[in-house]
Order: C-alpha cells, then sequence, then structure tokens
C-alpha cells in the first residue's frame, strides 16, 4: 500500500470515457498525515433508494489495515457534489493479531444487494483471514448476521437468482498457509 486514494469512476459505456471521478479520501489527510488506502471490486450503485429515491454508492476498501464500509449519495445533478450517508470501520488488530499475519487478510470482494428485501445489501470477501458473508441494513449500516467460513479463504464470486432468497457463493481454501488438520475435507 502506499499513497492513493479510493476513486469511484463513473463511465458512459456508449462513449467509452469517464463521465464522473469521486474521490473517498480520508477529511483529515494533508500533505503530513496521508492514509494508506488498498481497493477491490466492492462497489454496487443503487440508482433508486427503497426509502427516498436518491441514488447511492456503497463501497468496502483497507483505509490504515482496517475495512471501511461506506454509503456515499450521489450527487443530484451535474454541478452537485457526492455526500458522505455514513461510513463505518471495523476495529483495529489487538496486539496478539497484529502479528499473525493470516489475521490480517483483509479483502472486501463484492457488494451485493438483496433481491428480495430492498433494505438490505451483502458484502463478501475475505475479514481477518477466513471467507464470510455479512448482510448489512443499507440504511444504517447495522449488522444483520454475519457468516465466517472456516474452511474457506476468500468468497471470490457471487451469483443469485432474480426475486430468490437464495444465493450461490464461490470460494476457495489457501492450502499454502494451512495447517494439515484444517484441511477442508473433500
Amino acid at each position: 500500500m502506499g499513497k492513493s486514494v479510493p476513486i469511484i469512476m463513473e463511465m458512459d459505456i456508449e462513449e467509452g470515457a469517464s463521465k464522473a471521478f469521486y474521490s473517498l479520501e480520508y477529511y483529515l489527510s494533508s500533505d503530513d498525515t496521508s492514509q494508506e488506502y488498498k481497493t477491490f471490486g466492492s462497489i454496487y450503485h443503487e440508482v433508486n433508494d427503497y426509502r427516498n429515491g436518491n441514488p447511492y454508492y456503497y463501497v468496502s476498501f483497507i483505509m490504515n489495515e482496517m475495512l471501511e464500509m461506506v454509503r456515499m449519495r450521489a450527487p443530484l445533478t451535474d454541478s452537485g457534489e457526492p455526500t458522505i450517508d455514513w461510513a463505518f470501520e471495523f476495529y483495529k488488530f489487538t496486539d496478539a493479531e497484529a502479528t499473525d499475519a493470516s489475521v490480517q487478510l483483509i479483502e472486501p470482494l463484492g457488494m451485493h444487494p438483496d433481491p428480495v428485501t430492498s433494505s438490505v445489501m451483502y458484502m463478501s470477501g475475505r475479514l481477518y483471514g477466513k471467507a464470510m458473508i455479512m448482510r448489512y441494513y443499507k440504511e444504517s449500516a447495522r449488522m444483520d448476521w454475519y457468516l465466517q467460513f472456516e474452511q474457506l479463504t476468500y468468497i471470490r464470486a457471487w451469483a443469485q437468482v432474480p426475486l430468490d432468497r437464495h444465493f450461490f457463493a464461490c470460494g476457495d481454501y489457501d492450502v499454502a498457509g494451512a495447517e494439515e488438520d484444517d484441511t477442508p475435507n473433500a
């Protein structure tokens, strides 16, 4: 990681051009106090919020080795400014966790809307070295449930049938760093 900034790019796919750039740089950053960011594929653009009809971006990234989750209201006009609606930060590592390289592996890889319940979203990927899926409320970022997979390292892909309560997640297990008795059953 290094001095960088998470950017949301709004693309015009017919023209093959960028329509807008939105920076998610921490508001207390300066030339003297820069943050370290790492971005992944964890973004979702909701065109019409179920409560107020506004467009929102849901995005997750790493800032200073902590998982950040942000909801940003997109500008309502071409000259408008985006507004952070909420931001949620997961806790820092304890001293013991800071020395365990596997625990430090955090990668928010996907944001997914619930096709049946419009008030919730899912985030998938890896948190503290294990594959995970969390369900949270869009309005507040309050977590509804959290599922950690002891025998998977990542959730890399996600598929869901429209208007169905079931989804399919695809992940893998990193055997390179696993102990012999932790190997998943075939």
